[in-house]
């Protein structure tokens, strides 16, 4: 999968998943109000933002939600499954584009691109088993809760380290990048 993104994924098609990624985040996240009446109804912060949480806090959570709510959390986590899967591959690009401006395509280096795709099923897996409690309202959610804690912190985890190694990685390619301008002959020094 890894070796895909190296051979294939080339600067327009990154720009456009990276631009895609910035602008349906913000508004999935911002422009609309399911994420701010979700955090409302869970007391402020989301399932979907607390690592590690666990059949109490689903139970809690769930409880707190009406109808209303759980329709607006069953749309929420339809929309979410598009990000969660534009977002993966968007950063996993950029990685791949930044690794292969470097010139670091060796097996080692590939497995940065990984990372996004992990938090990306991560993600998947979370947004599944909460559109199960969101479905099912069980009182006592069991050990799915801590498994759907447990890919909602790897998720993050992961989310967070590919971000970090995307711009890591493309500070060193526009770096690799400039020293390759100015040791090209006839460039003005």
């Amino acid at each position: 999968m890894n070796g895909f993104f190296l051979k294939y994924v080339r600067g327009p098609v990154i720009l456009i998943l990276t631009v895609t990624a910035l602008l349906y985040g913000w508004f999935l996240l911002s422009a609309l109000p399911l994420w701010s009446e979700l955090k409302a109804a869970a007391g402020g912060r989301e399932l979907q933002e607390s690592p590690l949480y666990g059949p109490a806090r689903v139970a809690e959570v769930l409880a707190a939600y009406t109808p209303e709510t759980f329709q607006t959390a069953r749309i929420f986590l339809a929309l979410d499954l598009i990000y969660a899967i534009v977002l993966a591959v968007a950063l996993a690009g950029l990685i791949a584009f930044a690794l292969r401006r470097i010139g670091w395509e060796a097996r080692i280096w590939r497995c940065a691109i990984v990372a996004p795709l992990a938090a990306g099923a991560f993600d998947l897996i979370e947004d599944g088993l909460l559109a199960l409690f969101y479905a099912q309202h069980p009182a006592s959610p069991g050990l799915l809760a801590y498994v759907a804690g447990a890919a909602t912190a790897l998720k993050l985890i992961a989310f967070l380290l590919s971000a970090l190694a995307a711009i890591v990685l493309l500070v060193i390619a526009g770096a690799v990048h400039a020293r390759r301008q100015l040791e090209e002959p006839g460039a003005t020094q």
